[in-house]
Order: C-alpha cells, then structure tokens, then sequence
C-alpha cells in the first residue's frame, strides 16, 4: 500500500522536496495521506486523537516544511496487514475531526477532507459545520462516488459548489462550458481529449515524454474512464464501442483531432437509446 510511505516521513519530506525543486513552483505540490497505519486489524486501527495525532501531525509538518501546500486527508487509518485494497476503504472507522484539528494547527496548509463523501449535501454540511474552536477546512474531495455515478453526482456540482455566490468566479472557459445532458459531457470529454493528446499538446512540464499511439491510448482510458458510469442499461456498450473504436484509429494514425465521425456515432447512439426510453434525458 502507498500508505505505507507514512511510516517513513522524512523519506516523504524528500520526495516532496524533490518534487517542488522540479517544478520550480509552477506547480502546486500535495500530499495525500491517511491518518496513520497499523499493521494488522485491531482496536488500534480505529483512530485515537491522544496516541495517533502527534504522528500525524509530525508527518505533516514534515511535508508541509518541505514544500507542501495543500493536504487531502482520508480520514480513516490504513491497514497495512489483513485487509484488503477494498476493505481498507471501508473497515477502519472514519475520523473527520482530525481534518478540523490539522487545519487548526497548520493554518499556513491547505487541508482538505475525504472519506465516505457521497452527496453534495454531505460535502456542503461539512463545509458549513466547522468544530468550535477549530478552523474551517479547505474543502472535502469526493473520490470514488463521483466515479461510480459521476452523473448524479457532478452534474450539478457546478452550479451549486463553483459557480455559486460563495465562490470566486471561475476563469470564462469554465462558465462557458455548461454540460445539461448526458451526451454533452461524452462529447465534452472526447473534445478535451483531443486537445490534451494533439499535436498541440502542451509539453511544457512534459517535455520528456512523446506519447506513442499505445501510451495515447492508455492516456485516453486515464481521461475518459469517467464517461463509463454515464451510461448504463441495454445498448451501453454500442456507445463505448463506438468511441473505442475511433480512438484507437486516431491513435494509430495520430490525428490532431478526434475524427468527426466518433463524435457523430456517440451523439446518434445516445439518441436511440433516449428514444427508446434507456437513457434518461436530464
């Protein structure tokens, strides 16, 4: 498990330090981490603020000297023996207090909570609830139920979370881009992946890598894998298939952009299945 690394903090603090020296602050470094690791299931891989938190307060000020700006923290121990990948996800009890804590100790790092999130009212009600005594958190990551039902989840995130009252305005891109069906968001994606993947490509902090038509391909599955949970039911495959299918031939011949046709075949097989009630239309 990359958890594992928490047992090792100033090795992480090197990585860090690396990590910013490379990037010359073009680019914002973060940790992930959890709250801590035992190794093997017990009572101590339930989090306990007097015998945990000095070490995860420890390894943080250990990253945050490094170079650290931002900190997402699974707010669950890892069990590095006796779980599985799975498990460890949802075994160990949750501890979001800890995120409140770290965020009113390290008030020049940006602290950002995660576990168990899967609705925007959750996410908003632990933005909203900050501990008395304690400083607000930076915000809440939703990791895989924003995989697994990006629609029902996502696509009302932009109103509510980026484009509200309370945040500041996004860049004119961004509000311009308002995704209302289904069908916008695939073609959305397959546009953004032609652009990250063309001969445009930006390599400025890539300048080492030139992706050949098989690492296109494996990036394209990396950009794309959130389009695989919008649609579901009968017919669902035809329409990955047909995407599928035109990437790999761009990716062979290396177009600058996604053939036409792709997006074409993707729109038309959306309809039918809406047509025929299999797809919802919102």
């Amino acid at each position: 498990f990359g958890a594992s690394l928490m047992t090792q903090p100033e090795l992480v603090g090197d990585i860090v330090r690396a990590c910013v020296e490379a990037v010359r602050d073009e680019i914002p470094i973060t940790v992930k981490c959890r709250l801590g690791t035992e190794q093997k299931m017990g009572l101590k891989a339930d989090f306990d603020f007097e015998r945990d938190y000095p070490k995860l307060l420890h390894f943080c000020q250990i990253v945050r000297d490094a170079g650290c700006t931002h900190i997402i923290l699974h707010t669950r121990k890892a069990v590095l023996g006796g779980l599985s990948t799975d498990e460890n996800r949802r075994v160990p009890m949750l501890c979001r207090e800890a995120a409140w804590r770290l965020a009113t100790d390290l008030p020049d790092v940006a602290i950002t909570a995660n576990g168990q999130f899967k609705t925007l009212s959750e996410c908003a009600a632990a933005l909203a609830n900050t501990p008395e005594g304690c400083r607000p958190i930076a915000g809440v990551m939703v990791g895989r139920a924003a995989c697994a039902h990006p629609w029902e989840l996502l696509s009302a995130a932009d109103e509510s979370c980026i484009l509200s009252d309370l945040a500041p305005p996004p860049p004119p891109a961004i509000q311009a881009l308002r995704v209302r069906t289904r069908r916008d968001a695939i073609a959305a994606c397959l546009s953004h992946c032609a652009r990250e993947l063309s001969s445009e490509y930006d390599t400025r902090h890539r300048s080492f890598f030139i992706p050949t038509p098989s690492e296109q391909r494996r990036l394209c599955t990396i950009l794309l894998k959130p389009t695989g949970s919008l649609i579901y039911g009968r017919g669902s495959k035809k329409v990955k298939s047909g995407m599928w299918d035109g990437i790999d031939a761009w990716c062979r011949e290396t177009k600058e952009s996604l053939d036409p046709k792709v997006l074409a075949q993707s729109e038309e097989v959306v309809r039918l299945l809406r047509n025929r009630g299999e797809v919802p239309r919102e």
